[in-house]
């Protein structure tokens, strides 16, 4: 779900199909709630989920870009609404990319404190009293690499368009098997 939120009757949905389908659930580190299911199943699985908008992949397949995000405007150290606005931007960045990567990572966090452990995500994203700082590039396989600082003080209205001017940049350069990093 998109920042990592779901509402009650996506909860209960999800534990009713995981009771039906017998499925094994773990909440991932990147707050996606991850199903073990055999393959018979899968089918199944994904009729009873889809149509309750949460978005479904592969757990080794990040085609879906839903940014995580910290707490935002629930946190009292908040600068920016970070849950909010990857709530927001995740529909747009999911219409306009959803074909274009097979593994990329966006993390948003609301302060300086950065909650949300991405600074070695593709896209990792901290909010300040200014606006948003963006940084891009980092890596966790191989040789890790935090993401390295590109901009200040973008506005939390521009903060969709500034990543999709990223990942545009990036799908129309990278080479085939090229990371973010690379690029």
């Amino acid at each position: 779900a998109a920042g990592g939120v779901y509402n009650g009757s996506q909860l209960r949905l999800i534990c009713d199909v995981a009771d039906d389908v017998s499925v094994f659930l773990k909440v991932t580190e990147d707050q996606r709630i991850g199903f073990m299911v055999p393959k018979d199943k899968l089918l199944e699985l994904h009729a009873k989920l889809s149509k309750s908008g949460i978005l479904l992949k592969h757990y080794r397949n990040h085609s879906i870009l839903s940014p995580k995000a910290c707490l935002g405007e629930l946190c009292s150290k908040c600068e920016q609404d970070a849950l909010g606005d990857a709530i927001e931007i995740s529909p747009m960045l999911n219409e306009k990319f959803k074909e274009s990567f097979s593994a990329l990572n966006i993390g948003m966090n609301g302060c300086e404190t950065a909650c949300v452990a991405s600074a070695t995500d593709d896209i990792h994203v901290v909010g300040n009293s200014k606006g948003y700082k963006l940084f891009i590039g980092g890596k966790i396989s191989g040789e890790p690499k935090l993401a390295e600082h590109v901009v200040d003080g973008i506005p939390r209205p521009k903060i969709g368009e500034a990543i999709s001017i990223i990942l545009d940049t990036y799908s129309q350069n990278k080479q085939e098997n090229e990371s973010l990093s690379d690029v």
